[in-house]
């Protein structure tokens, strides 16, 4: 028997939300990246899951980073299992794989990130002409004053958990 299950699309933005909100908590809460402050780290917290859930382009971005990122952690443990197998003094062998396997990955989010928000920017980049206030059409467009006030619904999430305890 087929079990339908065509109402849990209707709570996986939800649990996706709850996800991203308490992982990314726990890193900033564990981390103490932000100091000790609740009010900051559910601040942020919230923040960070808003976009994620809200931006169809974050999750673009990540869909598009995954792999690469995935193919360049497999090839750095290939390079380790052949240093490794060189064997003797390999100090600099490490050092210098650190580095390399550091500028790929900074290559792989910043070319994914031109690539999934290619039209987003396009209008910002030098050679683009419009006509009319680039700024003020940008500040007043729906998604910038729907992420404003999602700012602004967050502070005070955030602001009502830490005075409720």
């Amino acid at each position: 028997m087929a079990v339908e299950l065509t109402a849990f699309t209707y709570l996986a933005p939800i649990m996706a939300f709850l996800i991203v909100f308490l992982v990314s908590f726990a890193v900033l809460f564990k981390s103490q990246l932000l100091g000790e402050s609740k009010w900051g780290l559910l601040f942020v917290s919230f923040v960070i899951a808003s976009l994620f859930v809200s931006a169809a382009g974050l999750r673009t971005y990540v869909e598009t980073v995954t792999p690469w990122f995935g193919a360049l952690l497999v090839s750095l443990f290939f390079l380790l299992v052949l240093v490794g197998f060189v064997g003797g003094k390999t100090d600099g062998a490490i050092t210098t794989l650190r580095w390399v396997f550091l500028i790929g990955a900074l290559l792989v989010f910043l070319i994914s990130g031109v690539v999934v928000f290619s039209d987003s920017i396009g209008g910002y980049l030098p050679g683009y002409s419009y006509e009319g206030n680039l700024v003020t059409d940008w500040l007043y467009s729906g998604p910038v004053v729907g992420a404003i006030l999602l700012i602004i619904i967050t502070a005070a999430a955030s602001w009502v958990l830490v005075k409720a305890k």
